[in-house]
């Protein structure tokens, strides 16, 4: 064994001493010093050089997924400010528009006094799909898209109950 590693030994030796020394200690403990263990020298140092590598491995997987982490919620916080600032915008040309058609009715009723935004003849007609099945609580359109699909893929389950 060289010098420098039986150096480093000595000095990781010293501080582990300590450190389990303090741990005992604060538990009303008597420490254990490494010459009263029963496992061979080798086995020590085989042990603590494991021991020590294993804490890096760890520390370095810690840190790898501590940045994913930060990475995605950088991704995440840019993408939500992305959708905010577009739905702001999108809030914006409502408002524009809804501004816009509440000037058009001003100016269509000074042009027309008899013209009134409520009449009925504003109002949509409704598409006979759009109401509701007798006995069904969806609307016609929306069964008949159904049974179409129904129809042109099929029913996994009903069809193994077929066969």
């Amino acid at each position: 064994m060289d010098y420098g590693i039986r150096v480093y030994l000595l000095t990781f030796y010293a501080k582990r001493e300590k450190i389990i020394h303090r741990f005992h200690v604060e538990r009303g403990e008597k420490p254990m010093k490494d010459f009263e263990s029963k496992m061979p020298v080798s086995r020590q140092i085989r042990y603590y050089k494991q021991s020590r590598d294993n804490w890096k491995e760890n520390a370095a997987q810690k840190q790898i997924k501590i940045r994913e982490y930060v990475q995605s919620t950088r991704a995440f916080k840019k993408s939500r400010d992305n959708w905010k600032t577009k739905a702001m915008q999108a809030k914006k040309r409502a408002s524009d528009a809804e501004q816009k058609l509440k000037e058009l009715e001003k100016k269509l009723k000074k042009l027309d006094p008899s013209y009134d935004s409520n009449s009925s003849e504003s109002e949509e007609v409704e598409h006979p799909l759009s109401e509701k099945a007798p006995h069904h609580h969806y609307q016609i359109s929306t069964i008949s898209i159904a049974v179409q699909q129904f129809i042109d893929v099929g029913n996994i389950r009903f069809s193994r109950t077929l066969v």
